[in-house]
């Protein structure tokens, strides 16, 4: 069972996705919900709100349950699994050996889709990505692999059991990643 963190931002696109590859997936609101999971999709939306969601609890289960199994982050969920942010005290879960600048690309008016060719298990993939008030990636450490970069910037990393990126894929609807991070899922656990 693949969860969404259903807190804030765009986890209802997620689910969405999920249910389009037939993938059981729930959401993830209480402690409860996370323990049931094999797997964990932190979406996008704003990070403050995010950190003002997740109390100590809480955030303390996402840490430990990092460390034993995997993330996908989009976005505001890749921001937060980083392990430093510039020019921002953001705490972050430091499940990801990257530093990353928040808003990068700049407002919502700067806005844009485009379209990512990742090396998705020895295969190019194209994903259609949304850009929105989205990170930057501005260092990788030794163990991140980027399977994606855009105008040189990498835009789609996994690093041990994580997978993230700086864009939304989930508002076009695209799968790939979806996909691809729910095949590390049954990896790592044997699930289907």
């Amino acid at each position: 069972m693949i969860g969404v963190l259903a807190l804030q931002g765009a986890f209802q696109k997620h689910y969405d996705c999920l249910k389009k590859i037939d993938v059981q997936c729930c959401f993830v609101k209480h402690l409860e919900d996370l323990e049931k999971c094999s797997g964990l999709i932190l979406p996008g939306g704003e990070t403050t709100a995010h950190l003002k969601l997740l109390k100590n609890d809480f955030w303390k289960a996402l840490v430990e349950f990092g460390h034993v199994k995997p993330i996908f982050g989009t976005c505001c969920g890749l921001i937060l699994l980083s392990s430093k942010i510039v020019g921002s005290p953001v705490p972050t879960l430091e499940l990801m050996d990257l530093t990353t600048e928040r808003n990068a690309y700049g407002t919502q008016l700067d806005s844009f889709e485009d379209e990512i060719n990742a090396e998705l298990d020895g295969q190019t993939v194209l994903v259609k990505g949304c850009f929105i008030r989205a990170p930057k990636i501005l260092e990788i450490g030794p163990g991140v692999k980027v399977l994606a970069t855009h105008f040189q910037n990498p835009v789609i990393v996994e690093q041990g059991l994580h997978l993230a990126c700086t864009f939304h894929p989930e508002i076009s609807m695209d799968t790939s990643l979806h996909a691809y991070f729910a095949d590390r899922c049954r990896e790592a656990f044997q699930v289907t």
